[in-house]
């Protein structure tokens, strides 16, 4: 008998194949060697059963039906049910499995569901655990077979995530879509992440600016010319609140003789950095090209695919042994590529070691070590795929040079001026008398120390760039300014100036910001050392936190701005509502991450699965309680609609429901204007909804008769009587048939959900239940 090997996706069992079976025969489902069936499972083949699967009454939701937390069972992905039926058929036809899934937490699970619905567990089982879909990584993997159940700890970390994420989403998203009559999806990690960017706006819409001054003087002495920054305390620049004593200390100073009293220098060095693990990538990304999470992802799966680059959903920056001897044969096959292959020969090779702590970690590689490319280059990739290869190329490149070198250098200027008391000094008293006065009381310690007004200046000049000419964009620097070499040297101030500026309020959200805070559990973190460590308490996982992002957008309570991101007034709404029904648990960025952390712990065997499921269930029944207060009136439908555009006939504000775009004057007004997603059958876009509301007409669509035969026909909209007409190309022949607001059913009226809404490959946001049961006991649904 032979032995069946699953893996993920079609391209993953093709490499599979190609590396250990030879010849093989491709078939409907799988492939087959005289050694080997492969197939694949295209993502989830079997999920957790839904609500009704437990109890039909349940497929309508009701808030008292509320807290739901079954003893869960599986059922197959309707879509993908074949695929589950040919491995059940080659199951029976082989002697042992091998879970050749992605090499990651989301992978295990997807095999260990397979195998407990379709009951495979008295199988001998192996696990092929590889980083890379190359012909020799996956050689080597089947050479290093490992038991199944050396995994099982990550596959209870992987259902503890699944089946949490399933108790708070089914019972958040159903208790207050039933308690505030529309559909509102919660999640584990998604609304964290969405109160997080309602905080951030908030923020910024409580931010009032304020005006300050600084004062800028410039200084030319023997062999230089700079500016200084005029400070209260030594070494720290001083914003003026009082326009009249910035420009009091201007005037003192401007003509006057100085001296240079103090000149540091010191030099200092930049490490290469490290190397990407997909968030750092994703981050990079949309700094440097504007992509978003999710497009890096696709990106790095296809190289990944395509055997070009090493697992793409690592969290590790680092290599182990095995990684470093990977990445320099990669190095080396990198030599004659006309644009790396002069990278490779000016770099040093001494500099990557096991001894070098900024790429070689082992303790620090779990899964996965950081992402490389493979030894396969390719040659003809172009645009952003070539710009994601780029990037993951030089970042590794970058190790074998030297640090960048800087030199920088602090320069303190003191300009003597006249006091109050009458003593000593070259100001003459007059015309400056006022101006001195109030010199006087702004001046500090530190200018008596020195004997007059302080200015600082400061450069930071490159004196090797390193690794930057490889993965920096390094360019020669322009001229700049001259500073004194010592101190002792005499000066004049060649001019002071009064700058006025504001304060600054805080910075939105990118996609790459926002990854980089839900990497720390919304910590603004820039230490380097500080970010690995929170990494294990982080908001997702590398593999999820792009699909959490872009589940936000589905859902609508996000959206892109240009680049930056910025909740609609539906997220905000929600948010305040989760604030007003005192349930902080599902906000918390900080407990959410600690849950995660808890996961890695539970994969590490360091925690146990159930003590999890309890704290989740918990959850589950605390939420639905506090949810039991809340007043309807918490939650305007009307204000928190999307608003598409606006009303022709009344001026009001054009809103989307589930079945139509609408007049949020119906009510009040009695506004007719609603444009009906469906019409004779046709879909109706966004588009062709804007174009009905501003010109009365859409461009010619194609409608289908009961026999399916095509007919073109544009439709007309009468906004005074809100009837939406078909018009054919023959002036004469018109539809009677017209499509009228319902009075009795306005169509902003709010159709209660008879379904969750999930995501096909986001988990729906929370954490597993208080079921202990392990993979044998599940059951079909």
């Amino acid at each position: 008998m032979k032995t069946l090997i699953i893996a993920e996706k079609p391209s993953a069992a093709e490499a599979i194949a190609e590396a250990v079976a030879g010849t093989y025969q491709k078939k409907r489902g799988y492939l087959e060697s005289p050694d080997f069936y492969i197939t694949w499972a295209v993502g989830h083949l079997v999920q957790l059963a839904e609500p009704e699967d437990y109890r039909s009454s349940l497929k309508r939701w009701r808030f008292g039906d509320l807290p739901i937390i079954p003893d869960f069972q599986l059922r197959p992905v309707k879509k993908t049910e074949g695929q589950l039926k040919t491995i059940a058929g080659l199951a029976k036809k082989s002697r042992a499995l091998i879970n050749a899934c992605d090499a990651a937490r989301e992978g295990e699970l997807i095999f260990r569901y397979i195998v407990a619905y379709l009951r495979l567990e008295e199988m001998p089982a192996w696990r092929l655990w590889t980083a890379s879909l190359t012909a020799e990584a996956i050689r080597a993997a089947m050479a290093d077979l490992k038991p199944l159940d050396r995994y099982d700890n990550l596959f209870k970390s992987a259902r503890c995530r699944s089946e949490g994420d399933w108790l708070i989403g089914i019972n958040a998203t159903r208790a207050f879509t039933t308690r505030f009559g529309e559909l509102l999806t919660l999640g584990r990690v998604q609304t964290p992440v969405l109160a997080m960017i309602c905080e951030n706006r908030r923020r910024r819409d409580a931010f009032v600016p304020e005006t300050y001054w600084e004062v800028w003087a410039r200084f030319r002495g023997e062999g230089c010319d700079y500016r200084g920054l005029w400070l209260r305390e030594k070494g720290e620049a001083h914003r003026l609140n009082e326009k009249g004593k910035a420009e009091a200390i201007a005037a003192a100073v401007d003509g006057r003789n100085g001296e240079v009293r103090q000149v540091d220098e010191k030099e200092s060095r930049e490490l290469p950095p490290r190397l990407y693990d997909l968030t750092t990538l994703q981050r990079e990304c949309n700094r440097l090209f504007g992509f978003s999470a999710n497009k890096t992802l696709k990106i790095a799966q296809e190289l990944y695919d395509s055997k070009f680059i090493t697992y793409p959903r690592t969290n590790s920056r680092f290599v182990d042994k095995h990684g470093l001897a990977l990445l320099r044969r990669v190095v080396s096959g990198l030599a004659s590529h006309p644009v790396y292959g002069p990278f490779v020969a000016q770099g040093n090779p001494q500099l990557v070691h096991e001894r070098n702590r900024n790429i070689c970690r082992p303790e620090a590689v779990e899964d996965h070590h950081a992402l490389l490319p493979t030894t396969l280059v390719p040659t003809g990739l172009v645009g952003d795929k070539w710009k994601v290869y780029d990037r993951i190329v030089r970042r590794v490149l970058a190790h074998y040079y030297l640090p960048a070198r800087y030199r920088e250098r602090v320069v303190l200027t003191v300009v003597p001026f006249e006091r109050i008391t009458g003593k000593a000094t070259d100001l003459p008293v007059g015309d400056l008398g006022m101006a001195t006065a109030v010199l006087d009381s702004a001046h500090s310690k530190e200018a008596d120390d020195l004997g007059g007004a302080v200015f600082r200046s400061a450069e930071k000049t490159i004196i090797d760039p390193g690794w930057k000419v490889v993965d920096g964009g390094w360019t020669p620097p322009k001229e700049q300014e001259r500073f004194p070499e010592r101190a002792g040297l005499a000066v004049r101030c060649a001019g002071a100036e009064v700058l006025e500026k504001q304060t600054e309020p805080p910075k939105a959200y990118t996609e790459g910001s926002l990854l980089a805070a839900m990497e720390t559990a919304g910590k603004q973190l820039d230490d380097e050392e500080l970010r690995e460590i929170m990494k294990d308490a982080g908001l997702g996982t590398p593999a999820t936190r792009a699909a959490t992002i872009e589940r936000l957008k589905e859902v609508g309570y996000i959206e892109l701005q240009g680049r930056q991101i910025e909740p609609t007034p539906k997220g905000m709404a929600l948010i305040s509502l989760v604030e007003k029904s005192e349930i902080p648990l599902l906000l918390s960025a900080e407990m959410t991450g600690r849950w995660e952390k808890f996961l890695n712990e539970i994969a590490r065997g360091n925690a146990q699965p159930l003590e999890f499921n309890r704290r989740v269930s918990d959850l589950a029944v605390y939420l639905v309680k506090q949810l039991e207060a809340a007043e309807k009136s918490w939650y305007d439908k009307s204000a928190c609609a999307r608003r598409l555009g606006t009303c022709p006939r009344c001026g009001g504000a054009i809103v989307e429901n589930r079945k139509a775009y609408v007049c949020a004057n119906w009510k009040v007004e009695q506004c007719p204007v609603t444009i009906w997603k469906t019409f004779r059958g046709k879909g109706i876009t966004e588009k062709t909804a804007l174009a009905l509301l501003e010109k009365g007409r859409s461009p010619r669509l194609r409608f289908y008769t009961k026999e399916k035969k095509p007919y073109p026909a544009v439709i007309v909209f009468d906004a005074q009587t809100g009837v939406m007409n078909l018009e054919f190309s023959s002036a004469a022949t018109r539809s009677t048939k017209s499509a009228r607001p319902k009075k009795a059913t306005p169509a902003a009226e709010p159709v209660e959900p008879a379904e969750r809404d999930r995501s096909t490959n986001t988990a729906k946001t929370l954490q597993p239940s208080n079921s202990g049961n392990q993979t044998a006991s599940m059951k079909k649904a």
